[in-house]
């Protein structure tokens, strides 16, 4: 193990995420709109152009299209949610909201980020944002019957377009198989509730999910198709 101090290297307080496309590309997102880059060799601070906490980023494989998602719920910047795009050296804004809840205007709270082919899928309140990198066009793709009105959703993994995962805040999985949406309630309810959920990664035909139960509990889960 090597022990790599970010806060050294402009990380505020803890990585909340991190995503790359080898060891030698590791992009690290923290509170206070904090991004760090690893080449391989050095860790340089970027300008996010935000101080809104960031949760989660994502790219596309080739590292060229990189997305990152930020939103706090308390304190001075509360219900404020933004995504942003790196646009080779410099950070873009793609969406932004002042409102949990969709408007006219708004679609909502985003809060998770997930590439895959030419499209970055971003949950908000509304459902999942498909936003088109190359053609700058963003769709919206419902969740029925299961609305994000009120869900909280703190990860996502995409491993096509017919296969998307949706990782709500306790521990409730949303699953899309090309023709519907299933919710799947099973580590909630055999903690009887009380637990929070925090990532989760897919790989084949494994899911795994990680969060806590009780805040003072730890809990690795995984399934398997």
């Amino acid at each position: 193990w090597t022990l790599y101090p970010l806060h050294n290297y402009g990380m505020q307080v803890a990585v909340e995420h991190l995503w790359g496309t080898s060891s030698s590309d590791m992009y690290f997102v923290g509170l206070n709109g904090s991004i760090v880059h690893y080449d391989g060799s050095s860790f340089e601070q970027m300008d996010s152009g935000t101080d809104t906490d960031l949760k989660n980023i994502a790219g596309s494989p080739d590292g060229e299209h990189v997305f990152a998602v930020g939103y706090e719920i308390s304190g001075e910047h509360v219900n404020q949610s933004i995504v942003i795009e790196l646009n080779q050296i410099s950070w873009q804004i793609v969406y932004s909201s002042d409102h949990t809840f969709p408007s006219d205007s708004t679609y909502g709270m985003a809060s998770a980020v997930s590439v895959k082919g030419e499209v970055a899928y971003i949950t908000s309140r509304a459902g999942i944002l498909k936003y088109n990198y190359f053609t700058k066009d963003i769709s919206l793709m419902q969740t029925t019957p299961f609305s994000l009105y009120y869900s909280h959703v703190v990860s996502m993994s995409i491993m096509n377009q017919n296969d998307i995962f949706l990782l709500r805040g306790s521990f409730r999985l949303l699953h899309y198989n090309g023709n519907s949406w299933a919710l799947d309630e099973y580590i909630y309810n055999y903690f009887s509730g009380d637990t929070w959920s925090y990532n989760l990664d897919t790989w084949n035909n494994m899911v795994a999910i990680v969060g806590d139960h009780g805040y003072n509990t730890a809990i690795v889960a995984r399934g398997y198709r």
